[in-house]
């Protein structure tokens, strides 16, 4: 119980923006295995761990991998897809950093995959704007935002983190899409969201956004 609310603190810490204070836990929580730190608590504790890692951007891709790779193979030891799954979705963000495009879409596959055996359609419409982002990237412009369409159709509204960092995503591509009018509308959501959620900047979603707002900047001003 100690390891699963340190594990949990530490996620806040890293969702609010603030890695420094989720590692700290992280580590003490991955101390405790085997011992006091079951193995999915302990396993958690690696993704969030290598999100944290990579908010260093490609200075952390090496470590984080490494904390996850075992989590996302298809032999994966952890049998849980509720643990694989946001394994892989971190793995995708190692991918696209790298600008390993064939593997991001290997992994984001997965991940839809699972979500759909899950039945979780808020999950699945992400993997799908993760799609589309990578898609944009690669320049497949009309699939990236008949993808968007469809994420953005399918979400239930719950979930607001992950619904701002949809809308993050799908600003990007609507930039790369010279449709910049459905990008400020985006990017103004998610930030109203951010402010409701009192997000920090350096957390992922505030990443995501300043990801957006700096591809926007230089269309704009191009």
């Amino acid at each position: 119980r100690v390891a699963l609310l340190g594990h949990s603190m530490a996620a806040v810490h890293m969702l609010c923006g603030r890695p420094e204070e989720a590692k700290v836990l992280l580590q003490q929580v991955l101390e405790q295995e085997p011992v006091a730190a079951p193995r999915r608590t302990a396993n958690r504790a690696r993704i969030t761990m290598a999100m944290c890692l990579l908010t260093e951007g490609m200075q952390g891709c090496a470590a984080a991998e490494q904390l996850i790779r075992h989590l996302v193979t298809d032999d994966a030891s952890e049998p849980s897809p509720w643990i694989r799954a946001p394994a892989l979705l971190v793995q995708v963000d190692i991918d696209v950093l790298r600008k390993e495009w064939a593997s991001a879409v290997g992994h984001l596959e997965a991940y839809i995959a699972l979500y759909e055996g899950l039945q979780s359609p808020e999950f699945v419409a992400l993997g799908g704007g993760g799609l589309a982002l990578v898609r944009a990237r690669q320049g497949r412009l009309q699939e990236a935002e008949a993808l968007v369409a469809q994420a953005l159709e399918g979400w239930p509204r719950s979930c607001p983190y992950e619904y701002a960092t949809l809308l993050c995503w799908a600003a990007e591509v609507y930039v790369l899409g010279q449709k910049h009018e459905a990008a400020k509308e985006a990017m103004a959501e998610a930030r109203r969201w951010m402010e409701e959620m009192q997000v920090g900047s350096a957390s992922p979603l505030g990443r995501a956004l300043a990801e957006a707002t700096a591809v926007f900047d230089a269309s704009t001003t191009s």
